[in-house]
């Protein structure tokens, strides 16, 4: 038992050592589902830097995606720092799928893994209930991806079209030559 409790504690103690480093660089892990809880945790620690300095700012990527709605806000967070002058590096080191894609596109600099991958897909919608509701369910859905595959646009050398038609009924996994070639990512490296 004294072995197992020495070695959690360096595992411990190595975690917290890495957590101090990041936030002294002003480097943020975000390697979850999006979520209200891990956006909101995101959003805190991004403020507090923001209100810090005007130091760069690194957010690495290691996220199968989650809710749109809570990663737009994270999204649109982001660009409000960028307009305060605070230069914000993204990187996806293994893979940013769906919305962490999205956020993956919300830096001055957009950067790689040699061997990450990116995730381009239609909005997913769990429409239940009266007919009429689940019409209203997927003009929305709609409405938010024409928002998604306009942030992809606007970011890629892909037109609207052609993102939309790639995505559409499937699964759209890009490796990193794919996602730089495209204009998903700006580089290969780390970040």
């Amino acid at each position: 038992a004294t072995k197992a409790e020495h070695e959690y504690m360096l595992i411990r103690r190595g975690h917290e050592r890495e957590q101090r480093d990041n936030d002294e660089n002003r480097v943020l892990d975000f390697t979850s589902d999006v979520s209200n809880a891990t956006v909101e945790e995101a959003m805190k620690t991004l403020a507090r830097w923001r209100r810090e300095s005007h130091d760069p700012i690194v957010l690495r990527f290691s996220s199968p995606g989650g809710s749109v709605i809570s990663g737009l806000g994270l999204f649109d967070y982001i660009q409000s720092i960028r307009r305060e002058g605070i230069r914000v590096t993204t990187c996806t080191l293994g893979f940013a799928a769906s919305m962490a894609c999205i956020l993956l596109q919300a830096g001055d600099e957009r950067v790689m893994g040699e061997n990450a991958h990116i995730l381009i897909h239609e909005v997913a919608s769990g429409a239940i209930g009266k007919l009429s509701e689940m019409e209203d369910e997927t003009k929305f859905a709609r409405r938010i991806n024409d928002r998604l595959v306009g942030i992809l646009s606007a970011r890629s050398k892909m037109g609207r079209t052609a993102i939309k038609n790639r995505a559409k009924r499937k699964d759209w996994w890009l490796d990193s030559d794919e996602a730089i070639r495209l204009g998903f990512c700006d580089r290969l490296g780390y970040a």
